[in-house]
């Protein structure tokens, strides 16, 4: 998988992602099950994909945390969305409550 730097971070991530949210959610849009939801995240996942976007408006944030395994962590990159200008106080504690979320 082809993989491109984040800006001077030091982190790459792959230039193809996977996209949590939309009318699928990872699944759990359409009936799938958490355990097929987990699933549609590992398979990318096994190929090499380590960028994936979501949002707590999506729902698929625990998913996404449960498919992604303890040791690969730090190997993937992921983005989510906020609307920081409605409540930045909450936000930052979201966001920070992310970082720190175990499966």
């Amino acid at each position: 998988m082809q993989c491109t730097a984040l800006g001077r971070t030091g982190s790459k991530a792959s230039v193809a992602g996977l996209g949590c949210g939309g009318n699928s959610r990872i699944g759990l849009g359409t009936g799938k099950s958490e355990s097929e939801s987990i699933d549609l995240v590992r398979a990318p996942r096994d190929v090499g994909v380590t960028s994936f976007d979501t949002a707590a408006l999506h729902g698929s944030e625990p998913i996404l945390g449960r498919a992604i395994h303890p040791g690969d962590r730090a190997k993937v990159v992921i983005s989510t969305k906020a609307h920081p200008h409605r409540r930045p106080a909450r936000h930052r504690r979201a966001a920070g409550g992310r970082r720190r979320r175990e499966p």
